[in-house]
């Protein structure tokens, strides 16, 4: 999987599956605001979705609490994925 951002008509963003016709998550306010998020998470957005949904986590709830940690803290990395946490 791959996400890019993808700049809508009024100037702002959305994420977008470079592979297919899908967009998901928040509206950003501009191209490079998305590419930040991206950037920041240090993973495809698409991988958040997919670890909620393994997880049996809403994965948009998954995604919209990331990117209202980055709009708190966009300096503070994210904290690890728990399906990325070692298992004991």
């Amino acid at each position: 999987m791959s996400s890019t951002s993808l700049p809508t008509a009024d100037k702002r963003a959305v994420l977008s599956n470079s592979a297919g016709d899908w967009v998901f998550g928040p509206i950003f306010r501009s191209p490079s605001d998305a590419a930040a998020f991206i950037h920041w998470l240090a993973r495809d957005p698409q991988d958040v979705l997919l670890a909620a949904l393994l997880d049996g986590r809403p994965p948009d709830q998954a995604l919209e609490s990331l990117y209202q940690s980055w709009l708190a803290h966009p300096e503070v990395p994210p904290l690890p994925d728990r399906a990325e946490l070692p298992h004991e």
